[in-house]
């Protein structure tokens, strides 16, 4: 029976485990803080619950909401019921997770740990140092909030406090445009501040396609979220009313611009978190703080693997997991590698952005020539129903109609993506998407007819 060890409990480490007992080994796994992790605890579920209480506030603030003939009167959020509601999903899925890897008899030891040698983890137990010795090593222990080099970021909220909804500042000030920071945007514009968002690079959601993260900026103007590209803070400093004064430059301009605000978030991402490994000492390969892996997920330390947010790349939640289940099957059964070519990318703004595979700058850089299809929400009769019409499907094909890439933007975006990531992983054409017959009325009919489009005979439109 093999022996594995795993340090850090989030999607990657309790993924890792459940799938490593699943094929027979026994396990430890060792979380010093939050069984689940950032995303359970502190990032996907609960921004989620926030999301999707934001979302139905601003739909039944909708004049199509009245066109269907529903009114409400003293429609109203109730903070306290928010923040309990989010805390309960959270509390619900760890305990899930707790009972699951009882079930599988995997040893949970809540502890900090740490990786003495290859081989061998240790923890603080009660009555001093503890270790585990195993025939393999995971590494998992997550990431944290990145705070650029400028002066006053300790006076902004992360993404934690911004979580905790202890106020609803009057003017909140997002740097950061990327998923994390265009989410609570949404959240917050929702709750009814002033939201303003500062991004240093040239589009909002910086990684995702041009067209999709064009439109998202239209949208999130008529919201009146405020959005600034191309601006880069200079600093934050306490205000003199009680709020804080952010300078900003605007392409590099020589004239900074003092903007007032109750409060600033910074977004700017995140970084590798490798609490418990010392990587000089062990003599582990890193590269600006991230372990370095090959497509097995392995390190440079024989038996030890790594996983998740500390391999950087996509730090994304089911790419942890994912990566989890190839480390640890590679470790049991020597096969299984990495593929990241199809891996979802989700933003839940209000309306939600999903793109898969590569954008069309994507196969421009690496000299694809494309074949493009999309089909708009307002062309579709269960949108028109649900009188919710934002946003399009926008399909990417190869010169010989192999599906590359996509993305959506709007109502149930992170949904509808799953259908293309499938095409894409499958590496289905265009016609096989056109010749698979879709439901109707229904929200992936979009999906086919996108395909139409792209491949010249569009039926409705």
């Amino acid at each position: 029976m093999s022996r594995i060890a795993i340090l850090g409990g989030g999607p990657a480490g309790y993924v890792g485990a459940l799938r490593a007992a699943q094929l027979g080994a026994e396990v430890t796994l060792i979380e010093e803080r939050w069984l689940g992790g950032t995303c359970l605890n502190i990032g996907c579920i609960p921004t989620k619950t926030l999301v999707h209480a934001a979302t139905l506030y601003s739909e039944l603030n909708e004049r199509s909401f009245k066109r269907s003939g529903l009114v409400l009167e003293g429609l109203r959020f109730d903070i306290a019921a928010l923040r309990k509601r989010k805390t309960d999903v959270v509390r619900r899925l760890v305990t899930g997770i707790r009972g699951l890897l009882r079930n599988a008899g995997v040893r949970l030891i809540e502890s900090t740990g740490r990786l003495v040698e290859p081989g061998v983890l240790a923890w603080q137990g009660d009555s001093g140092e503890e270790r585990v010795k195993a025939d393999h090593i995971l590494l998992s222990t997550g990431s944290e909030p990145s705070r650029p080099p400028v002066p006053g970021t300790e006076l902004a909220w992360t993404s934690e406090e911004a979580l905790e909804l202890t106020e609803i500042p009057k003017h909140l000030l997002i740097i950061g445009a990327g998923v994390i920071g265009l989410e609570f945007a949404s959240i917050y514009n929702a709750l009814g501040s002033q939201v303003t968002v500062v991004e240093m690079l040239d589009q909002a959601l910086p990684f995702e396609d041009a067209e999709l993260a064009a439109e998202l900026a239209k949208l999130l103007g008529k919201a009146k979220i405020k959005l600034h590209t191309n601006t880069r803070v200079l600093g934050i400093d306490e205000g003199d009313d009680g709020g804080y004064a952010v300078t900003l430059t605007h392409n590099g301009n020589d004239d900074d611009l003092l903007l007032n605000c109750d409060r600033v978030l910074m977004a700017t991402g995140r970084k590798p978190r490798l609490s418990g490994i010392d990587a000089a000492e062990l003599g582990l390969k890193t590269e600006r703080g991230t372990i370095i892996v090959d497509d097995r997920m392995r390190t440079n330390l024989p038996g030890v693997y790594a996983a998740g947010d500390c391999v950087g790349g996509h730090m994304l939640a089911h790419v942890a997991s994912y990566e989890a289940e190839v480390a640890v099957e590679h470790m049991i059964t020597d096969s299984g590698r990495v593929d990241y070519g199809a891996i979802p990318r989700c933003t839940f703004t209000i309306p939600e952005v999903a793109g898969v595979g590569q954008t069309e700058a994507d196969a421009k850089e690496a000299g694809i020539e494309t074949v493009v299809g999309r089909f708009p929400y307002r062309a579709l009769g269960k949108s028109l129903a649900a009188g919710n019409t934002t946003g399009f499907v926008k399909l990417i094909a190869d010169s010989d109609y192999r599906l590359i890439g996509g993305g959506i933007i709007g109502p149930h975006a992170s949904d509808l993506i799953a259908e293309i990531a499938l095409a894409c992983e499958q590496k289905l054409t265009l016609h096989q998407l056109a010749e698979t017959i879709h439901a109707h009325p229904s929200l992936p009919e979009m999906i086919r007819e996108a395909a139409l489009d792209a491949l010249g005979r569009p039926l409705h439109i």
